[in-house]
């Protein structure tokens, strides 16, 4: 309708297309997201994990589905997981165990290529740099809030790291087999 309408041209059509579909999918996905959180009494939680993932998503990479649907059951499962976690009791001791373990996960293997968008040598180090200045923000906010003992934050913030690790890892992996 808008390439017959001469509103964009037939040749950019599959990718006006491929927009939308991506730009349904985060929608979709941000919907599931809110109706697992209401469901689970998470919502300011689950608004903090997913915007910690994000921004680091951006410049680390990390797993990408195979499909669509797969990327939606996927991303929706581990937001499930991870509120489920953030109604647990962890010490403060292991929360500083799995930040480090985060950095170093993030630090050694980021960024993920992925097979659909390589990744040139200078794009690697930009996401690098960008993704080290992030961790240590985030890293600052982690303990800031741990002395503050603003318990729900730092726990939904280490979660957010914990699930872009997770895909990097899972990315990583995927990337070498």
């Amino acid at each position: 309708m808008l390439v017959k309408h001469n509103v964009i041209l037939e040749k950019d059509y599959e990718i006006y297309k491929f927009g939308i579909e991506c730009l349904s999918i985060k929608f979709i996905t941000l919907l599931i997201f809110m109706a697992i959180a209401v469901m689970l009494g998470n919502v300011v939680e689950m608004i903090i994990i997913y915007v910690t993932f994000k921004v680091m998503r951006e410049c680390s990479g990390g797993f990408h589905a195979n499909t669509r649907c797969g990327c939606i059951i996927f991303t929706c499962s581990n937001m499930y997981i991870a509120l489920l976690i953030s109604n647990v009791y962890v010490s403060k001791t292991l929360w500083i165990c799995m930040l480090i373990g985060i950095d170093i996960v993030l630090f050694l293997f980021s960024p993920v290529d992925n097979h659909n968008n390589r990744l040139s040598e200078v794009e690697k180090m930009r996401y690098r740099t960008t993704m080290i200045k992030r961790l240590i923000l985030f890293n600052i906010g982690v303990v800031f809030t741990m002395y503050c003992n603003i318990v729900f934050m730092y726990t939904s913030v280490l979660l957010g790291l914990f699930m872009i690790s997770y895909f990097v890892i899972l990315g990583w992996v995927k990337e070498k087999i």
